[in-house]
C-alpha cells in the first residue's frame, strides 16, 4: 500500500510540474508570436545619413545664448536623439517641430556668410523647428576653436579670431538664439561622416532624414522649409 501511495503521490506531482511547464512554454509561445508580427508588420529603420535613415546622436555640451545678456550658459551632456518623437505620424497633424542641423566651423569662410541665412530661418520658421548649430573645429591650418569663440560667434560678441582673422561681432545676420553644441573634436561629426562645413540636414520630429547633402546644400535650406511651411501660411 504504501508503495502505491507513493506512487500516485509523485503521479499527481508530475502532472502538476507538466501542467506548469506547459502553462510557460504557451506564454512563452504568445511571446514570440507578438514579436514576430511586430517584425513583419514594422518598417526597419536603417541607420544613416540619408533620407529616411536615422542619423547617429549628437551629444555634447551645448550653448543657449540668453538675448540682451552679452552671453548664456551651458547644459551639459545635450543629446539629440533625446529630443526625437519616435511616435510621430506625418498623417495627422501636430505641434512636433521639426530639426534644422548644420555643422560649422567658426573659421569657416562659408559658415561665416551662412550665418545671416541662418538668420533668417530662425525668423520664418523659428515656431516649427528646433534649430541646432554643431561646432567643429576643421584640421586646417588656421583653424581653432574654443568655447569662448563658439560664445562669440552664436552671440555676436566682442572677440577677434572668428573666420580666422575676423571680429566675431561683424558675423553676418543677427545673434543665434538657438542652441551650439560644442562638437570641438568632431566626434558628432565623424559619427555621421561628414568632410567639411558647411553641412546641413532636416530631420522629421521622429528623427528621420528628410534633407541631406543628398537633396541640396545648406544654400537649398530655406527652399525645403517653405515647400513644408510656405510663409505667409498658418500650421
Amino acid at each position: 500500500m504504501k508503495y502505491e501511495q507513493n506512487t500516485i503521490r509523485r503521479m499527481r506531482t508530475d502532472d502538476s510540474a507538466v501542467g506548469h511547464m506547459g502553462s510557460l512554454f504557451q506564454v512563452i509561445g504568445i511571446f514570440f508570436i507578438g514579436m514576430m508580427i511586430i517584425a513583419f508588420s514594422t518598417d526597419p529603420v536603417k541607420l544613416g545619413i540619408d533620407k529616411g535613415e536615422l542619423p547617429p546622436t549628437i551629444q555634447g555640451d551645448a550653448h543657449h545664448y540668453v538675448p540682451g545678456s552679452g552671453g548664456g550658459n551651458w547644459e551639459k551632456n545635450w543629446n539629440l536623439h533625446d529630443h526625437f518623437n519616435m511616435s510621430w505620424d506625418a498623417e495627422e497633424a501636430d505641434s512636433d517641430k521639426w530639426f534644422v542641423i548644420e555643422f560649422l566651423d567658426t573659421d569657416c569662410p562659408y559658415c561665416w556668410t551662412a550665418g545671416d541665412s541662418q538668420s533668417q530661418i530662425s525668423e520664418y520658421w523659428g515656431d516649427k523647428i528646433t534649430q541646432i548649430g554643431v561646432v567643429v573645429a576643421l584640421n586646417i591650418d588656421g583653424h581653432s576653436g574654443s568655447r569662448a569663440e563658439i560664445e562669440a560667434f552664436q552671440g555676436k560678441l566682442d572677440f577677434e579670431g572668428c573666420k580666422t582673422t575676423s571680429n566675431c561681432k561683424d558675423r553676418p545676420g543677427e545673434p543665434h538664439n538657438f542652441i551650439y553644441i560644442d562638437d570641438l573634436d568632431a566626434s558628432s561629426m565623424g559619427d555621421w561622416n561628414l568632410r567639411g562645413t558647411p553641412s546641413c540636414f532636416i530631420l522629421q520630429p521622429n528623427g528621420l532624414v528628410y534633407f541631406g547633402p543628398g537633396q541640396g546644400t545648406c544654400d537649398d535650406i530655406p527652399a525645403a522649409l517653405n515647400e513644408l511651411f510656405p510663409i505667409g501660411q498658418g500650421a
